[in-house]
């Protein structure tokens, strides 16, 4: 067997174990050919042989090695890509990607039946059809709970604290709702998903709640939410997805608070407001990924190779709910979109659920928690010291 491999769309931090997961199985059999940054190495013939490399760095190391690209072939590309692959008598096309992955390669089969196009899935945003979790979801997971655990002492060290951040997730909300892992049933910590419509009244009095009774508030908000709030035509990518990993989001919610939340507190007070977009940070950070993640990305690429033996084609590697592995259509995926449930979040549409914290807390691992022990938790301890309150006298200090 002679295959290639490429890689393509947003890189994570276990892309390379399903690289690392095919090339496994070409040590004894067959020959793997990679292209350098997904397609547009397909086009310009920037291949590369993938026999003898430290496969055991590569798959550890985040990000994408062999380098990714986000092109939606056109016709003029799809006839360029299949005399590449004839010309170097490629029988199998190895795809690891997305969304956006999915339609390109099955842009790709529908084209050039004669070659074999298999799907490995890889998305932060959890966002593909018929798999249980999308490798780089689980990573990108714990990312997100260190930082919204962060935000939280951040908030709660300093007086009159708001703090609202803006990640990742494209239409979807399931990287937003994996924030709430760490700090689950924490009524200081609100979470908002595109797949529930947004109100900002209601945006304003959940934390207008917060602040009276706690004085702070964290606020995580997908990105997508941002498409309901403006109906201007947004910059879009070749697949027709608009840019949200923008500051605009984040903006918008600023002035939104800095404005009409002050009439809704109980004291009038000045309060310390800030907003981030995390953005693409939460791709490819290294040393806290999920070991789970690491086995399933290695494990679906070898899944992918042993399906070429099957014959199959036109097919997503897929992981169902028992961790066991299978396949499905590359119709059944492409141009598609997974959404958050509903039954993911509470009754109040501001944080997560019982549902979403027992399905995907034994998945992402263990995580660091809100310890109970603060300042404000120990008020019954904690008492005021002084021998004698005697204000100095500014006469005195004048003579000193």
């Amino acid at each position: 067997m002679k295959a290639l491999i490429l890689q393509s769309g947003g890189p994570t931090a276990v892309l390379n174990q399903s690289l690392a997961g095919v090339a496994s199985c070409f040590h004894q059999k067959g020959s793997l050919l990679g292209a350098r940054y997904g397609l547009q190495g397909l086009l310009h013939e920037d291949l590369i042989d993938l026999h003898d490399l430290p496969w055991d760095s590569i798959q550890k190391t985040p990000g994408a090695f062999l380098g990714s690209a986000r092109i939606k072939p056109t016709p003029e590309d799809i006839q360029r890509i299949v005399q590449v692959l004839d010309a170097h008598k490629i029988q199998t096309l190895f795809w690891i990607g997305g969304n956006d992955s999915a339609e390109a390669a099955n842009i790709i089969f529908q084209n050039a039946p004669h070659i074999q196009v298999i799907l490995i899935p890889k998305t932060i945003d959890n966002d593909l059809l018929e798999t249980d979790f999308c490798p780089g979801y689980l990573s990108a997971a714990r990312l997100i709970n260190y930082l919204a655990l962060g935000e939280e002492w951040d908030c709660l060290s300093l007086k009159h604290s708001i703090k609202i951040n803006i990640c990742m997730g494209r239409h979807t909300g399931w990287l937003a709702a994996a924030s709430g892992l760490s700090l689950y049933q924490k009524p200081t910590h609100l979470i908002y998903v595109p797949e529930i419509p947004f109100s900002s009244e209601k945006f304003l009095q959940d934390i207008a709640l917060s602040f009276n009774q706690y004085g702070r508030a964290t606020v995580i908000v997908a990105e997508g939410v941002f498409t309901q709030l403006q109906k201007e035509d947004h910059l879009k990518d070749e697949f027709g997805n608009p840019f949200l990993s923008t500051s605009k989001l984040g903006d918008y919610l600023y002035h939104l608070v800095e404005t009409q939340l002050p009439p809704l507190l109980k004291e009038k007070v000045k309060f310390r407001l800030r907003c981030d977009t995390w953005g693409y940070l939460q791709r490819c950070f290294p040393d806290i990924t999920s070991s789970l993640d690491e086995k399933v990305a290695y494990t679906l690429g070898q899944k992918a190779f042993e399906l070429t033996l099957l014959k199959k084609s036109g097919i997503m590697v897929t992981l169902l709910s028992d961790l066991s592995m299978g396949y499905c259509s590359l119709d059944k995926v492409s141009q598609k979109t997974k959404y958050l449930p509903r039954s993911y979040m509470n009754s109040q549409g501001n944080h997560i659920s019982s549902a979403f914290f027992h399905k995907f807390q034994p998945l992402v691992g263990s995580l660091p928690q809100m310890p109970e022990v603060s300042l404000e938790s120990l008020t019954s301890l904690v008492k005021p010291y002084f021998k004698e309150r005697n204000p100095l006298n500014s006469k005195q200090l004048k003579a000193e």
